[in-house]
């Protein structure tokens, strides 16, 4: 048994071909994150601001920054 605040859990034999595991739950092996490995897409199933330290999982914030720069900067269309 296991502490989860959400009600859905994805386990990594479900993951579709190009997708790997980004977090996983040390108590029950189920998946947390994950993240593609042909295009600039993650998710995460949990609150990253809310983690034990404050800047734990900054990271995960300013890559998701960093990605949408990048998208914007090479989505721009001469008008």
């Amino acid at each position: 048994m296991s502490s989860q605040n959400h009600g859905y859990a994805v386990w990594e034999n479900s993951l579709p071909e190009g997708w790997e595991p980004w977090f996983t739950n040390p108590n029950d092996g189920t998946v947390e994150g994950i993240r593609s490995l042909k295009k600039p897409f993650s998710a995460v199933q949990f609150h990253p601001e809310g983690c034990p330290g404050p800047k734990d999982t900054q990271f995960l914030i300013e890559d998701f920054v960093a990605q949408s720069a990048k998208f914007a900067e090479t989505s721009r269309r001469p008008r």
